[in-house]
């Protein structure tokens, strides 16, 4: 069972939602095996993945927040 679990904001147990944000707390995320639903044997690859994946989703989220900002100035 995961320690961190994912899901939707509204899950009573649910800690970080499928953009890998902590619930509740602005600026942080987990990328780290804690979120895998189940995990048996080695969990390098699974979290190399994971640490992969997070960072193309913060790229994705600060690309938006420029090209938000920039429609801004004019």
């Amino acid at each position: 069972m995961s320690s961190c679990k994912m899901g939707k904001q509204n899950e009573e147990d649910a800690c970080v939602d499928k953009r890998l944000r902590v619930i509740g707390v602005k600026g942080l995320r987990v990328a780290d095996a804690s979120i895998l639903a189940s995990a048996s044997g080695n969990t390098q690859v699974p979290s190399g993945m994971i640490g992969s994946r997070a960072a193309e989703i913060i790229i994705e989220d600060e690309q938006k927040k420029r090209d938000s900002s920039e429609d801004d100035d004019y």
